[in-house]
Protein backbone atom coordinates (compact mmCIF):
# COMPACT_ATOMS: atom_id res chain seq x y z
CA UNK A 1 0.00 0.00 0.00
CA UNK A 2 1.68 3.56 -1.29
CA UNK A 3 0.96 6.52 0.38
CA UNK A 4 1.22 10.03 -0.99
CA UNK A 5 1.79 13.49 -0.07
CA UNK A 6 -1.40 16.08 -1.39
CA UNK A 7 0.14 18.83 -3.03
CA UNK A 8 2.70 20.79 -1.56
CA UNK A 9 2.08 18.89 2.15
CA UNK A 10 6.16 18.50 1.82
CA UNK A 11 6.34 22.50 1.42
CA UNK A 12 4.00 22.48 4.55
CA UNK A 13 5.92 20.18 7.27
CA UNK A 14 9.09 21.70 5.76
CA UNK A 15 8.25 25.16 6.96
CA UNK A 16 6.77 23.66 9.92
CA UNK A 17 10.38 21.48 11.15
CA UNK A 18 11.96 24.47 9.68
CA UNK A 19 14.05 22.25 7.04
CA UNK A 20 14.31 21.85 3.99
CA UNK A 21 11.60 20.20 1.55
CA UNK A 22 14.14 17.49 0.40
CA UNK A 23 15.01 16.30 4.09
CA UNK A 24 10.98 15.56 4.19
CA UNK A 25 11.04 13.74 1.00
CA UNK A 26 14.10 11.84 2.15
CA UNK A 27 12.09 10.88 5.68
CA UNK A 28 9.15 9.99 3.91
CA UNK A 29 11.10 8.10 1.06
CA UNK A 30 13.12 5.87 3.45
CA UNK A 31 10.07 5.50 5.64
CA UNK A 32 8.44 3.55 2.64
CA UNK A 33 11.31 1.91 1.94
CA UNK A 34 11.02 0.38 5.38
CA UNK A 35 7.24 -0.47 4.73
CA UNK A 36 8.47 -1.84 1.77
CA UNK A 37 10.58 -4.55 3.03
CA UNK A 38 8.70 -5.22 5.95
CA UNK A 39 10.57 -3.77 8.89
CA UNK A 40 9.52 -1.70 11.86
CA UNK A 41 9.82 2.50 10.42
CA UNK A 42 13.45 3.70 11.40
CA UNK A 43 13.83 7.64 10.14
CA UNK A 44 16.73 8.09 12.47
CA UNK A 45 20.10 10.14 11.81
CA UNK A 46 22.43 7.80 9.35
CA UNK A 47 25.44 9.54 11.32
CA UNK A 48 27.73 8.26 13.66
CA UNK A 49 27.10 9.32 17.16
CA UNK A 50 29.66 11.22 17.89
CA UNK A 51 29.56 13.01 14.24
CA UNK A 52 28.57 16.79 15.80
CA UNK A 53 30.94 19.20 17.19
CA UNK A 54 32.11 18.07 20.65
CA UNK A 55 31.39 20.34 23.55
CA UNK A 56 34.04 21.92 25.82
CA UNK A 57 33.05 21.20 29.55
CA UNK A 58 34.66 23.89 31.61
CA UNK A 59 33.00 24.74 35.24
CA UNK A 60 32.46 28.28 35.77
CA UNK A 61 33.52 27.87 39.15
CA UNK A 62 36.89 26.86 37.74
CA UNK A 63 37.62 30.92 37.01
CA UNK A 64 37.22 31.78 39.99
CA UNK A 65 39.49 28.99 41.55
CA UNK A 66 42.12 30.55 39.12
CA UNK A 67 44.23 33.74 41.16
CA UNK A 68 43.47 36.77 40.36
CA UNK A 69 47.00 37.44 38.49
CA UNK A 70 46.64 35.19 36.17
CA UNK A 71 43.27 36.17 34.88
CA UNK A 72 43.66 39.77 34.15
CA UNK A 73 43.31 38.99 30.40
CA UNK A 74 41.60 36.61 27.99
CA UNK A 75 44.85 35.66 26.51
CA UNK A 76 46.17 34.08 29.97
CA UNK A 77 42.60 33.20 31.26
CA UNK A 78 42.10 31.11 28.12
CA UNK A 79 45.57 29.56 29.38
CA UNK A 80 44.77 28.45 32.28
CA UNK A 81 41.44 26.86 31.58
CA UNK A 82 42.96 25.49 28.27
CA UNK A 83 40.21 26.59 25.54
CA UNK A 84 40.92 29.28 22.95
CA UNK A 85 40.42 32.73 23.32
CA UNK A 86 37.66 32.90 20.66
CA UNK A 87 35.57 30.05 22.65
CA UNK A 88 36.12 32.33 26.16
CA UNK A 89 35.21 35.62 24.28
CA UNK A 90 32.01 34.13 23.53
CA UNK A 91 31.55 33.34 27.24
CA UNK A 92 31.59 37.08 28.03
CA UNK A 93 29.01 37.92 25.85
CA UNK A 94 26.68 35.53 28.12
CA UNK A 95 27.73 33.60 30.38
CA UNK A 96 30.85 35.51 31.81
CA UNK A 97 30.93 38.92 33.24
CA UNK A 98 34.09 41.34 32.87
CA UNK A 99 34.94 42.94 35.81
CA UNK A 100 37.31 46.27 36.51
CA UNK A 101 37.69 47.82 40.14
CA UNK A 102 36.16 51.26 39.95
CA UNK A 103 38.01 51.90 43.29
CA UNK A 104 41.67 53.33 42.36
CA UNK A 105 44.11 53.75 45.24
CA UNK A 106 45.45 57.03 45.90
CA UNK A 107 49.37 58.21 44.84
CA UNK A 108 52.19 57.95 47.39
CA UNK A 109 54.02 60.84 48.33
CA UNK A 110 56.78 58.95 46.53
CA UNK A 111 54.57 59.00 43.24
CA UNK A 112 53.52 62.52 43.45
CA UNK A 113 56.53 63.96 43.40
CA UNK A 114 57.93 62.28 40.29
CA UNK A 115 54.97 62.78 38.99
CA UNK A 116 54.80 66.27 39.66
CA UNK A 117 58.86 66.47 38.47
CA UNK A 118 57.70 64.82 35.02
CA UNK A 119 55.14 67.40 34.50
CA UNK A 120 57.90 70.09 35.34
CA UNK A 121 60.08 68.90 32.97
CA UNK A 122 57.02 69.54 30.62
CA UNK A 123 57.28 73.15 30.98
CA UNK A 124 59.33 76.02 28.58
CA UNK A 125 61.48 77.17 31.66
CA UNK A 126 62.31 80.30 30.33
CA UNK A 127 58.99 81.42 30.29
CA UNK A 128 57.80 81.02 33.81
CA UNK A 129 60.90 81.76 35.52
CA UNK A 130 59.73 82.58 39.65
CA UNK A 131 56.16 81.91 39.34
CA UNK A 132 56.69 77.66 40.53
CA UNK A 133 55.60 77.02 43.75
Amino acid sequence: MEFFFKKNSTTVIAYRFNVSRRTIQRVWQRAMECRANGVPVDVRSKKAKNSCRKRISVELSDVARIPLHRRTTIRSLAEELGIKKSTLHRWFRGELRRHSSSLKPYLKEANKNVRLRWCLSMLDHPMIQNSLK
